[in-house]
């Protein structure tokens, strides 16, 4: 089903084929779906969907998802999901997940996650992740675990043209 435009909404099971969307909700939340998308929405809640997809939403909680893919969040909390994609979050914190993924955040606090490639974000926080690769970022502070940061190389420009052979 498609639920649009609804002050506060809680779906549980999804209907028929499990799959439910939201769109332009101020609290929206869906427990036990196949899949939950949520879209220009106040706070959102997932809980137990095999994936969930977020989109310029204010505030964000995913919890127990296979996939989660969230782009333009403002504060977003993953937690306990196989693999977590994330883009865009001014403020962001994933726990306990397979593998994330994360460009061009603010604040990111990654922990207890098996693999992590981070890249352009600002402050980055590291706690016992088995292997992080972390690239282009502002500060970083790893508590436990392999991490291995990367400075942004800046584009070489190409000589000036007298000077080529």
């Amino acid at each position: 089903p498609e639920v649009t435009r609804l002050r506060h909404v809680v779906v549980r099971g999804g209907g028929g084929a499990g799959d439910v969307r939201f769109s332009r909700c101020g609290y929206a939340a869906a427990e036990g779906c196949a899949a939950a998308s949520f879209r220009r929405c106040g706070a959102v809640r997932a809980d137990g969907a095999r994936g969930v997809a977020v989109r310029r939403c204010r505030s964000a909680d995913v919890e127990r998802a296979g996939a989660a893919r969230v782009r333009g969040a403002g504060e977003l909390r993953v937690g306990r999901c196989r693999e977590a994609d994330l883009a865009g979050c001014a403020d962001a914190a994933v726990a306990r997940c397979r593998a994330a993924r994360a460009d061009w955040c603010g604040a990111l606090a990654l922990g207890r996650c098996g693999s992590a490639d981070v890249t352009r974000c600002g402050a980055v926080r590291v706690d016992r992740c088995r292997d992080a690769s972390v690239s282009g970022c502002g500060a970083v502070a790893v508590r436990r675990g392999k991490v291995s940061v990367v400075e942004a190389l800046k584009p070489v420009s190409p000589p000036p043209v007298d000077q080529q052979a």
